[in-house]
């Protein structure tokens, strides 16, 4: 549901209407018009052109939030540590 809330979110912000999106996509107003009411959803070639055209990504257009207790960005410090715990493991295998 969160991306059809978001294609009509970033459509309004931006002040187009249906039809200049379609036209942007290449798709009827229609179709505009389904996707956002949850009646079908674009493909994934539309999905990236939708974000591209309003400068999102495509995790902030499908409405996925980051983790907070999974961290996936790690520290240079914290990367450093990995890699050489990484190294000597492999060492420690080879061996």
């Amino acid at each position: 549901m969160k991306l059809a809330e978001n294609i009509a979110k970033y459509r309004n912000a931006a002040g187009e209407t249906q039809g200049q999106l379609a036209e942007v996509l290449g798709v009827s107003n229609r179709t505009i018009s389904k996707w956002e009411n949850a009646e079908g959803e674009p493909d994934a070639a539309a999905m990236m052109k939708i974000a591209e055209h309003y400068g999102a990504t495509l995790d902030e257009l499908c409405g996925f939030e980051a983790k907070t207790e999974n961290k996936a960005a790690l520290t240079p410090d914290e990367a450093g540590f990995s890699l050489v715990v990484v190294l000597a493991l492999d060492q420690a295998v080879q061996a």
